[in-house]
């Protein structure tokens, strides 16, 4: 009976050490997160992506802003490494549209108000490191001009 519960605390004991052991395997890679405002404001909404510099092969990564903040969890966040940054902004007109594929549905019209020297042709860098990042972004307003209104017919307003 001895031998028994020996043998059983055995197994309990090296099953607990290999569920420790699987928990702090398979690196989920580094976590990135932060602020990003506009002319002093929160992006209420909009997208952060981070693309790869130079030669690197790494995959980009990105995520939604949500009241001018960020989150990629390390499971898909960009590998260390440097990353050319586009940020997206957008925000409400205080119209309304028709909701695309249904006439009688309609949502909040959405203009892209960040200037494209932050996106399409950014300059906005970041180095990611292992760990935790915490990169934050403060656009300046400038004088860019606005960019084109989202409609759900494809046409452009301005």
């Amino acid at each position: 009976m001895e031998a028994y519960m020996l043998a059983n605390s055995a197994r309990c004991l090296l099953f607990g050490a290999v569920i420790l052991a699987l928990a702090g395997c398979g690196s989920s890679g580094p976590n990135v997160e932060g602020t990003v405002t506009y002319d002093g404001e929160p992006i209420e909404m909009g997208t952060i992506t981070f693309l790869p510099a130079g030669a690197s092969k790494s995959a980009p990564g990105g995520a939604q802003i949500v009241a001018g903040k960020y989150k990629i969890p390390g499971e898909t966040a960009p590998k260390p490494g440097a990353y050319r940054v586009e940020i997206i902004g957008k925000k409400k007109t205080g119209q309304k549209i028709p909701f695309p594929g249904d006439e009688g549905q309609f949502m909040d019209e959405t203009i892209l108000f960040v200037p494209e020297k932050y996106n399409l042709s950014s300059t906005l860098t970041a180095e990611i490191k292992s760990g935790k990042n915490v990169i934050d972004f403060a656009l300046e307003k400038g004088d860019a001009p606005r960019q084109k209104v989202e409609s759900p017919q494809g046409r452009d307003k301005d």
